[in-house]
């Protein structure tokens, strides 16, 4: 077998001679641990046992269940169920192999969610429908449809739940599903195509949508569109990208306001909170490689998840990958266009934030003994205090001991809580509140403080006195060099 060599530009991992599962051990130590899994072929149809191959390099989407328990993956033709440990995986759904592949090219499971209670499985698939628009010219059909639809995990019940809707996601709650909306008739009767590619709430109970911008875009894909919407941890508000930033629009709909500003900016993806609000994950595409970005929402930050080094457009990823398989994987014709090997797709945090998910291009053995550019699920560590060393908003290897928030008691609170803090000198203090948006609430202290141990009480208003809504906070506190940061829940 070929060697693979990996080499870390700053953590200096290196590979220099042995067998794949030694190479296989430096890509775990270094980008987390393979979710290996296999189907038990004997219980598969023909059919289904192709486009399962067919799937290893056509992975476009993973998610988390609610438990911890699963990992779902999409694929062209396959929807499939995997132990997070790995092992057997189930083939939930598929579609007929004919039927997929006359889909546009199109992945028919693209955007795979659970809903919040674990009870079903929520993706988008193209439909030929020529009601709606769709059409075959010669050998090529086109104008395909996007559609939300629904796979009930007990019962195996599939059923469309938002007629032209693309990247969605669920609120929380359970209660919303927010979506980009897709009017059929920019295809028959475009004069008349109302709210197409615009941003969407359909409420579950009601069977309401409503929609959040009044912009109406045109049919072809364009950055300056909203794109991969998600909600905050307290529904407040919904993250999405749009001129390739990160940008929020309120639950109740408004102007879009946004996030980052970066001066060149890049092809960015999929951003979604994490459970305590602080951080957003991301992907970011370059020249055809996909990283892995964590955006600080207290700070705003930006690092890459690998490589412990801060981000900006443009900037270079702090690692590369030398995979001695690459020349026979392109002689051999299997190839990802635009995917460059090493690239780290559709990342998502675990249900408890300690971990991450994603899909992994790497070389792959096929099952004829050949290698192709193969996408595998990832699970990595998501440590917080990576990020600290890198760019802190406190130096703890500084910090006195005397110098800290202590907590704020109680917590959760409703509407008041006692903050205790101390300072290990006299001098300039302050004590401030931040939103998960890392807009400033409220200042609790700003003045001369003498050394030692103080508290103070917020009442859970704003700066201009109105009552807050439920969610999550953060305290921050500086004085001199020192910052310390805690987070509180405010629950009415």
């Amino acid at each position: 077998m070929k060697r693979c060599v990996i080499a870390f530009l700053i953590l200096a991992f290196m590979l220099v001679s042995g067998a794949v599962s030694q190479a296989e051990d430096v890509i775990d130590e270094a980008f987390g641990k393979e979710v290996i899994f296999s189907y038990d072929i004997d219980s598969l149809s023909q059919s289904e046992e192709q486009m399962s191959r067919e799937d290893q390099y056509r992975y476009h989407s993973v998610a988390w269940s609610p438990d911890g328990d699963w990992i779902a993956l999409g694929g062209h033709f396959t929807l499939s169920l995997i132990p997070v440990e790995g092992g057997t995986a189930s083939m939930i759904h598929h579609y007929d192999f004919d039927d997929a592949t006359s889909s546009g090219g199109q992945s028919q499971f693209q955007n795979i969610r659970f809903s919040p209670d674990g009870k079903y499985l929520t993706y988008t698939s193209w439909a030929y429908d020529p009601d709606r628009g769709s059409y075959t010219s010669g050998s090529m059909s086109t104008n395909f449809i996007p559609d939300i639809n629904s796979y009930d995990i007990s019962s195996g019940e599939t059923a469309t739940i938002i007629s032209g809707g693309m990247d969605h996601s669920w609120s929380d709650d359970g209660r919303y599903i927010t979506f980009i909306n897709f009017d059929y008739r920019v295809y028959t009767d475009s004069q008349n195509a109302e709210n197409h590619r615009v941003l969407a709430v359909y409420d579950t109970v009601t069977g309401e949508i409503s929609y959040l911008t009044d912009d109406n875009n045109s049919n072809t894909y364009d950055v300056n569109n909203l794109r991969n919407p998600s909600f905050s941890p307290d529904n407040s508000h919904i993250i999405a990208v749009k001129n390739n930033q990160l940008c929020k629009i309120p639950f109740e709909g408004g102007e879009v306001e946004y996030i980052t500003n970066f001066e060149t900016p890049e092809n960015m993806y999929y951003p979604m909170y994490s459970s305590d609000g602080r951080w957003l994950l991301f992907e970011r595409s370059k020249s055809g490689k996909y990283d892995a970005i964590v955006y600080d929402v207290l700070n705003e930050e930006c690092y890459f998840h690998f490589g412990k080094e801060s981000y900006e457009p443009g900037k270079s990823r702090p690692y590369s990958f030398f995979f001695e398989d690459e020349e026979t994987l392109i002689s051999q014709g299997y190839s990802h266009s635009g995917w460059a090997l090493g690239s780290q797709m559709r990342p998502c945090f675990s249900p408890d934030q300690s971990k991450i998910v994603y899909l992994f291009l790497k070389p792959k053995l096929w099952w004829n003994d050949k290698f192709i550019h193969g996408i595998t699920p990832y699970i990595t560590d998501f440590d917080p205090e990576r990020y600290n060393t890198i760019q802190p908003t406190a130096v703890e290897a500084d910090m006195p001991d005397d110098f800290a928030i202590k907590g704020n008691f109680p917590n959760p609170f409703n509407p008041t809580t006692t903050i205790e803090f101390s300072i290990p000198e006299q001098g300039m203090t302050t004590l401030e509140v931040f939103n998960m948006a890392g807009q400033t609430v409220r200042e609790l202290v700003a003045g001369e403080l003498s050394h030692g141990n103080h508290k103070t009480v917020w009442d859970g208003r704003d700066a201009s006195g109105n009552m807050v809504s439920s969610g999550i906070y953060f305290a921050r506190l500086k004085a001199g060099n020192f910052a310390a940061t805690r987070q509180m829940m405010l629950m009415k």
